[in-house]
């Protein structure tokens, strides 16, 4: 009950909420909070009447104790090799929401698609959200669930705390990113010094000509807005992170027609300029850019816009799939780099 209760009705308690809170977030919330209901069903839907694919448990976190689904590999999945690790990988998928709402259960599908491919065994946690909940209260999270899957992970999932991948979308690409793992990111939003209604919009021509949740863009922005001025950390924007510092294994899905595509361009720009003066050059075919034991792949895809992937299977599915498959080959990339050899059963 107290899960339904967060998860439905968080924007009204937030809206509603005793903590100092600026009237400009709580009007806003209470027009969210029935979109947030409506998005919450949409996303739950198939699991009404068939077997979730996933197990629901809780991990302890500074914060108190935090949902999270684990996706197990069927027995038809990869196994481990003989002469390499009986444990198998584990990623860590963090889910969208513009860091002031979202479910795990939306990134359900990559999940399951994840675990069934590469064997390994996948925790999709959700976290704190904002605006009562400002930076650094998600990366937090994450960084305590991390800690604990490095500590429990093998004896209570059979996983290997040495080889943890993480991943997300949107506000979730944010956070992988920023938690200094083997990642992707799907139009992350890297720059949060900057709000989203000052970024710089390309191809305006695809772009609708009103949008209907602007109202939403202050909400957007109170992650950072009301973290008392550090934005500008590496924790809340990846942007101003060094290639030296960014996680060894790094994919970035970005969306043609997306706010945020400006500042992954430009952040894409960057870290091959500061490897390539180090004698390495971005290779045009796969864009991989590979230094040494780094690697940074950029797959940028034409006609989408923020947040489809998330969306029903109708709109844009051979897109979809095809960013699967290429996360999905990310992902097996780095388990054997790093020593999981799985073979199928």
């Amino acid at each position: 009950m107290r899960t339904f209760i967060h998860n439905n009705f968080h924007p009204l308690l937030s809206a509603l909420s005793t903590r100092p809170l600026a009237w400009k977030y709580r009007w806003r919330l209470l027009l969210l909070w029935p979109t947030n209901i409506l998005v919450n069903l949409i996303i739950k839907a198939p699991y009404f009447f068939r077997k979730k694919p996933y197990e629901t448990i809780d991990i302890p976190t500074r914060s108190g104790r935090t949902r999270a689904l684990l996706h197990r590999p069927p027995p038809s999945s990869p196994a481990p090799s003989p002469g390499s690790s009986s444990l198998r990988p584990l990623h860590v998928s963090l889910h969208p929401g513009g860091f002031i709402g979202g479910l795990p259960e939306s990134q359900a599908r990559l999940d399951q698609l994840i675990s069934s491919r590469t064997g390994a065994i996948v925790v999709s946690p959700t976290y704190r959200f904002a605006p009562v909940h400002p930076y650094p209260a998600a990366i937090d999270d994450i960084d305590d669930i991390i800690a604990w899957l490095h500590m429990h992970a093998a004896d209570a999932f059979g996983a290997d705390p040495n080889l943890i991948t993480t991943g997300g979308t949107s506000a979730g690409g944010n956070l992988g990113l920023a938690a200094c793992l083997g990642t992707y990111t799907c139009y992350a939003p890297i720059d949060l010094r900057i709000p989203p209604w000052q970024k710089k919009i390309l191809c305006r021509e695809k772009y609708p000509k009103r949008d209907p949740f602007s109202f939403l863009q202050q909400l957007y922005n109170c992650y950072a807005d009301l973290s008392g001025g550090r934005s500008g950390e590496a924790r809340c924007s990846p942007m101003v992170m060094e290639a030296k510092d960014l996680p060894r294994d790094v994919l970035m899905v970005l969306a043609e027609i997306d706010v945020v595509v400006d500042e992954s361009r430009r952040f894409v720009q960057r870290v091959s300029t500061e490897l390539e003066d180090e004698g390495e050059s971005l290779v045009s075919d796969s864009r991989a850019l590979v230094k040494g034991e780094r690697r940074l792949e950029v797959m940028e895809v034409e006609g989408a816009f923020h947040g489809w992937l998330e969306l029903p299977s109708s709109i844009l599915e051979a897109e979809r799939v095809r960013v699967f498959e290429k996360i999905v080959s990310f992902l097996g990339q780095v388990h054997r780099r790093y020593g999981y050899f799985g073979q199928s059963t």
